[in-house]
């Protein structure tokens, strides 16, 4: 949580300084010296931004209004530090001014903007540009540590689909044709994900990594794709298809793939179980919280002529095994209404996340009674107890007590459990639908009040499906209910929230109601 934390904190940074930069441009009310303040605040995180930053950079400085700045002057009404001045002058609009700042004397070197920058003029649209860009990038790679040719690298992939990109990418290719361990560490742990897919990508086609390394990395990188892409890389190799040649990776590699967070490299290290003949190794995958590594447990035990069920039981029953709630969920999925007694006692179980599997589970083998569901939502504060509790008595919405549903609606009751009671009553039916809707169009709950009215636009919308009788009672109700959000007035809006074709659309339907009893 806290890197994901800080991750969303680097892009509102990043974010802020093009901000500041369109701003200046023209296109706000900031100034020049707003944005040398953004862009003073990047600090060493310019080292790492994504390539597409730069490109934004690259359009936004070349905008008339940000040429308040003269070069060689400074601005009118700001300063900035001489590397960005530098980076303003290599995106100016002048392709003389653009030539002039690549002469070598004049790049500031080991500075962040230097690299993507050359990178980015080296698919300019003026040949001597690109030409003294692609010659000023080859003299600085020269001996440039890991961290600058990673920063080019991941410029140059940025830069491949313009027109002109091609030329950054092949002084990139040839780095990388030559890179130590280095910098593929440090392609590998680049903020952006584009960069990280595509260094995967080509240290596998130049077979840079060994098959540990790329295991390491799949177990660092959260990503889906690094993650399926370097397992199945690995898994090629650990255990190749029959009668396949190639360069081959220890078996054990499978195991450590197996304690992958990521669900889906576990799926697919499951699966090769079977081709690599270790079937029953599948067998603790039956509990997994993934429902797709479990479906793919159950494939490779049954490959083997076992029985996944009696597995799941022995497992379940054991002895001062801690039940998850993946365990409780495998055995539904593949049990019967043989198993429900084991459900049924997790529902005191300590665990909200087990109870909630529970119920899950028992709506697929034995429901429970809409009246026993509707006291667990009463007894079990859990919000993931009571997701699965509605989840299962939406199907019998009808069968539950008016009264009591529209206790769990009354105000002051909390809002999770009302939103839940909402879902409820349109669930019942078409009048019990827009009776809710019209109650909580008006709510002290924002959330609840939106929601009302777009399920009353819904319901306009597929009015001819309430044209069924009503009792007496509740029609007068609903009137009174449709003047209240909408006005009572000839054109249908009086105020309220509903619009007029809205409240004449519900009107006609109430208009065209059978009154029963």
């Amino acid at each position: 949580m806290a890197g994901e934390q800080a991750a969303g904190g680097t892009r509102a940074l990043h974010a802020d300084a093009l901000r500041a930069l369109a701003d200046a441009s023209g296109h706000g009310t900031g100034t020049a010296a707003d944005a040398a303040r953004a862009l003073e605040a990047l600090g060493t995180q310019a080292w790492t931004l994504p390539g597409g930053w730069w490109l934004e950079f690259d359009r936004l400085a070349r905008s008339a209004g940000l040429l308040r700045y003269r070069p060689g002057r400074g601005f009118a009404d700001g300063a900035l530090p001489e590397p960005w001045r530098w980076a303003l002058e290599v995106c100016a609009a002048d392709g003389r001014t653009r030539e002039a700042v690549l002469e070598l004397p004049a790049l500031p070197r080991r500075h962040p903007v230097l690299l993507p920058l050359l990178v980015v003029r080296c698919s300019d649209w003026v040949a001597p540009v690109r030409e003294r860009a692609a010659a000023a990038l080859a003299e600085v790679l020269d001996g440039a540590p890991a961290r600058e040719t990673a920063q080019a690298c991941a410029a140059a992939w940025a830069c491949g689909s313009r027109s002109r990109g091609g030329t950054a990418e092949g002084v990139a290719a040839a780095r990388l044709d030559a890179a130590d361990g280095a910098v593929w560490r440090e392609l590998s742990a680049w903020p952006d994900r584009p960069t990280r897919r595509r260094a995967l990508a080509e240290a596998l086609q130049r077979q840079a990594l060994t098959a540990d390394e790329v295991v390491d990395l799949v177990l660092a990188d959260p990503d889906v794709v690094v993650g399926l892409r370097g397992a199945e890389y690995v898994l090629l190799r650990a255990v190749p298809p029959e009668g396949s040649a190639g360069p081959s990776a220890p078996p054990a590699l499978v195991d450590r793939l197996l304690t992958c967070r990521t669900p889906q490299v576990r799926a697919a290290a499951v699966t090769v179980l079977h081709r690599a003949g270790r079937p029953g190794a599948a067998a603790p995958f039956l509990a997994d919280r993934s429902a797709a590594v479990r479906q793919c447990a159950r494939w490779v035990l049954r490959g083997d002529g076992r029985g996944p069920a009696a597995l799941c039981r022995e497992q379940f029953d054991r002895p001062g095994r801690p039940v998850t709630p993946g365990a409780v969920s495998g055995l539904a999925e593949c049990g019967d209404r043989a198993d429900a007694p084991r459900l049924r006692a997790l529902l005191a179980h300590p665990g909200a996340k087990v109870r909630a599997a529970a119920l899950r589970g028992l709506a697929a083998l034995d429901p429970l009674p809409p009246d026993e569901l509707a006291d667990v939502v009463d007894r079990d504060a859990s919000p993931a107890v009571l997701r699965a509790a509605v989840q299962a008595l939406l199907p019998d919405a009808h069968r539950v007590p008016r009264a009591r549903l529209d206790g769990w609606l009354a105000p002051g009751r909390p809002g999770r459990l009302r939103r839940h009671a909402a879902a409820l009553l349109r669930a019942r039916g078409s009048w019990d639908r827009l009776e809710a809707g019209l109650r909580l169009v008006h709510d002290a709950d924002p959330g609840l009040a939106r929601e009302a009215l777009e399920d009353l636009r819904a319901w306009a919308a597929g009015a001819a499906t309430g044209y069924r009788r009503v009792a007496a009672g509740q029609l007068a109700l609903l009137g009174g209910l449709l003047d209240a959000a909408g006005g009572s007035g000839e054109d249908g809006a009086g105020g309220g929230p509903l619009d007029g074709p809205t409240v004449r659309v519900l009107r006609g339907a109430l208009a065209a109601a059978r009154p029963s009893g």
